[in-house]
């Protein structure tokens, strides 16, 4: 694993976040989280009584209390362990389906939450719980529509449900309604101001604007309630990354050069949390790409490889990489196989050779978007001029406006009709990133 700080310096700046700061809030948000959890098993709000079981077992409370402890120490996934336990003695409990869809949303297990909230809308369909935790697992499975009718049905069972408003939120500026998702984000913090999620709403708001130097505090604040949660640091890099660009854009250097080291140093702790996470992995390899450190972006990459060896999206990674390395025979084979599929093989230290099935990427995303055209792009450099025009033309109907995708398609017309062999240009890395809706890709919950 690849550590350490590579290439941007970085300079002292005033931060919501410190290690003494984060060491002492962890402690303090386990031991509020028992205390909270306590108080409301107390009055009677977390847990039904419970049928006893016919053999002696653990109760469903003492599962729940270790379920509470393990998400406030930020360690989602065990949260999740011990709400399937729990489950096992109160299986038909929403608030039970409703905490372990929760826990899998900060562990990113997206499908999963999806599964926990319909089970937890079937015991009951009154519940506001249910319908909230359901629309945030819906937005991040980009179905838009269904997730803004169950929050709004959140919302009209309890108007001041906190995160029914957070997750609406989310919603509304994944629909381009800025100042309702805004204000509905505000209401959210407002109602709970203890709510990771209200936080990153509010983030995501101005985010969403391309207020990113206003969204990182929101997101710093997120951090402050549970300092383990990955997708809070990806994003906090991602909006510092994006502001990096920029500066080099204004050929502002110094200011460059700062916003890569936050980003940097951001991405870097949500490789700490989890360093079998490849998605931090790929965002760093992207950044060191910007800032033309093509040895450490390959490293990041490489790491990312050794994790997921049949992941498509990293073999597009790594052609692009390639490309910006004028290797454009690798960048073909490597995107091929992003966009077609194929097998990946890996010849061990040993000298056994390992084979990875990796399944091409659909058209459907921005990531997968910029993969299409400069596939085309490399088809037509390679005079695969039928094939280029094939890509070509998909990525052109999926974003017609795009004028990056145009300009490849006029391109690489020209090089198919004329013959010639101009070099490609992977343009699209090295322009700034559009307002960071979704979390690249791979969007954060």
């Amino acid at each position: 694993m690849r550590l350490k700080t590579r290439g941007v310096p970085l300079r002292k700046r005033e931060s919501l976040i410190t290690p003494i700061r984060l060491a002492i809030l962890a402690l303090a948000v386990v031991a509020g989280g028992l205390i909270w959890y306590k108080s409301e098993v107390d009055a009677g709000q977390i847990l039904a009584p419970f049928a006893p079981t016919s053999t002696p077992t653990r109760s469903a409370r003492s599962y729940i209390e270790e379920a509470q402890a393990w998400f406030a120490a930020g360690k989602f996934q065990d949260s999740v362990i011990a709400y399937d336990l729990a489950l096992q003695v109160t299986p038909d409990s929403v608030d039970l389906w409703v905490g372990k869809a929760r826990a899998q949303m900060f562990a990113e297990d997206e499908v999963g939450a999806l599964e926990s909230a319909n089970r937890a809308v079937l015991i009951d369909v009154k519940s506001v719980k249910a319908h909230a935790i359901k629309a945030w697992a819906l937005w991040r499975a980009d179905q838009l529509d269904e997730a803004g009718q169950e929050a709004s049905q959140a919302i009209a069972l309890d108007q001041n449900y906190a995160p029914a408003h957070a997750y609406y939120s989310l919603v509304l500026n994944s629909q381009q309604r800025y100042e309702q998702g805004f204000e509905e984000a505000k209401l959210a913090v407002s109602l709970d101001p203890q709510l990771i999620e209200a936080h990153y709403a509010l983030g995501k708001s101005n985010e969403a604007q391309g207020l990113y130097d206003q969204a990182i505090p929101h997101y710093e604040r997120g951090l402050l309630l549970n300092p383990q949660v990955i997708f809070l640091y990806r994003q906090i890099g991602l909006n510092y990354r994006t502001l990096g660009v920029r500066a080099a854009i204004n050929d502002n250097k110094e200011a460059a050069s700062q916003y890569f080291g936050e980003a940097i140093a951001a991405l870097n702790r949500a490789v700490a949390i989890d360093a079998k996470n490849v998605t931090p992995y790929l965002d760093l390899a992207r950044t060191y790409l910007q800032i033309d450190q093509l040895g450490t972006a390959q490293q990041y990459l490489d790491d990312a490889l050794a994790l997921q060896p049949e992941n498509p999206v990293i073999h597009g990674r790594l052609a692009l990489l390639y490309m910006q390395r004028k290797n454009y025979e690798g960048a073909l084979t490597s995107m091929e196989l992003a966009i077609e599929g194929g097998v990946y093989t890996e010849t061990l230290e040993s000298g056994d050779v390992v084979a990875y099935s990796v399944t091409g990427l659909p058209l459907e995303d921005p990531v997968t978007l910029e993969f299409y055209y400069t596939y085309g792009n490399l088809l037509a450099y390679f005079q695969r001029c039928d094939e280029a025009r094939t890509y070509l033309v998909r990525a052109l109907e999926f974003d017609p406006e795009n004028p990056t995708v145009q300009g490849s398609f006029e391109t690489s017309s020209d090089i198919c009709r004329l013959g010639g062999t101009p070099t490609p240009t992977p343009d699209a890395t090295d322009r700034p990133a559009a307002p960071l809706a979704t979390a690249e890709p791979t969007q954060a919950p």
